[in-house]
């Protein structure tokens, strides 16, 4: 709008330089194109302002939502993981037991 205002002042200026009338006809049209081509690129301006910001924060949403889910995932590992290597002790322990342990009568010397 800033540059509008600037452009509208050269314009009358050099219209004006020239001895045109700068209230009416050509001068008049000039200045109102260019305050319309002026409000247009700042509607255009703050439109596409306000869809970068909306596809902005559409990302962002998803991204907490991608966080959220990969965060919930590493957790069931984790516990997966830690049943997987409980069950893996558990069993081997079992194995290991009955099959090198000495029976409890020889551990206390009974006899037949």
């Amino acid at each position: 709008r800033k540059q509008a205002e600037s452009r509208r002042g050269e314009t009358t200026a050099a219209l004006a330089g020239s001895g045109v009338d700068v209230n009416s006809g050509t001068a008049a049209v000039l200045d109102r194109e260019i305050v319309q081509d002026s409000e247009q690129d700042a509607y255009q301006t703050i439109y596409n302002g306000n869809n970068s910001a909306a596809r902005l924060r559409a990302q962002a949403q998803a991204d907490r939502i991608s966080a959220s889910q990969t965060k919930s995932a590493n957790s069931i590992n984790q516990i997966s993981t830690l049943l997987g290597g409980a069950t893996k002790i558990s069993s081997g322990w079992k194995t290991s037991s009955a099959s090198t342990a000495a029976p409890i009568s020889a551990a206390v010397g009974y006899k037949k």
